[in-house]
């Protein structure tokens, strides 16, 4: 479920992890401000600054992320899609006063967010790099 108001958004995610031994539930919320907008002659890309925190199946850790999403629309003669890329840092462990480190983890996510109806679109992307999960996520989303 998202939500906007002019240049910023904000939306509750969730889904399902399917891990070699099992699969975990995971939610999260995530806040976006764009910051760029493409121009014909000067820059080819629309970017927003992306910042979220999730958990998995409720459990007492929170992985805090920021990043930012550089992509465009492309519109053909019957055919659009938004192609983006999205490094992202993320904080996986806390210093707790015991010597511990704190830890940062950094992704990359390549996407394609397909228009298949006039109300929804088919969202796919592939993240790799030490962030905590890689993979391919696939999602159908409703668009009002």
């Amino acid at each position: 479920y998202r939500f906007g108001y002019q240049r910023f958004d904000v939306g509750l995610r969730g889904g399902i992890i399917d891990f070699d031994g099992g699969s975990n539930f995971v939610i999260g919320i995530e806040g976006r401000a764009r910051v760029l907008d493409h121009t014909e002659n000067d820059f080819p890309l629309d970017g927003a600054v992306v910042v979220g925190i999730g958990t998995s199946e409720f459990d007492s850790w929170v992985i805090p992320s920021a990043g930012i999403s550089l992509g465009r629309r492309v519109v053909l003669e019957d055919f659009e899609f938004v192609a983006y890329g999205q490094p992202t840092m993320f904080l996986t462990s806390f210093d707790t006063g015991n010597g511990n480190d704190t830890d940062f983890d950094f992704n990359l996510g390549l996407g394609i967010d397909f228009k298949v109806g006039e109300s929804l679109d088919l969202r796919t992307s592939f993240a790799f790099l030490d962030a905590p999960a890689d993979g391919i996520s696939f999602g159908l989303v409703w668009v009002r």
